[in-house]
């Protein structure tokens, strides 16, 4: 299945979080499995086993198995040229910020004090508000699947 053949996939790839679409960046990698049954094995593990503690992982030999393309603008689109009928799956990766605001104080605090020094009213505490961006990555991915041939296949995958 990877070699030349006379179809081709073009699609768009995309995260909505916490209300904006994401997208992968422009020339970031997209990646295209022929799908086997140890490719299979591999997601389910991984959809499975999706935490810290246990991780699935591919072998050198299989995660070579693969046509590689970049996206071609900075809206996650792409593009596989010369792709031979079959199963596939596509995957790429995704990266989106989650920000954080914390108000600090940021000097000290200034009260009324009367002329014994005991504070005669309420004091106030000068802020300021700080932003700290986290960046996050995930995987997107989708099985598709090319019939016939000189076609043009084209797929959305949005998450």
């Amino acid at each position: 299945m990877l070699e030349e053949g006379t179809n081709s996939i073009q699609g768009r790839i995309s995260l909505k979080k916490r209300g904006w679409v994401n997208y992968p960046g422009f020339k970031d990698k997209v990646l295209l499995y022929p799908v086997t049954p140890h490719l299979s094995e591999y997601i389910e593990l991984k959809k499975k086993y999706n935490s810290k503690k246990k991780l699935a992982a591919m072998t050198k030999e299989a995660a070579m198995a693969r046509i590689e393309t970049k996206t071609i603008d900075d809206k996650g689109n792409f593009e596989f040229t010369n792709i031979k009928p079959g199963k596939y799956y596509i995957v790429s990766w995704v990266t989106w910020e989650k920000v954080t605001r914390n108000v600090v104080q940021s000097g000290p605090v200034s009260a009324n004090y009367n002329m014994l020094g005991i504070q005669m009213g309420g004091g106030s505490f000068p802020t300021e508000t700080h932003y700290d961006a986290t960046a996050y990555e995930k995987e997107i991915g989708e099985y598709i699947e090319v019939t016939g041939d000189g076609r043009v296949i084209t797929v959305t995958i949005a998450r």
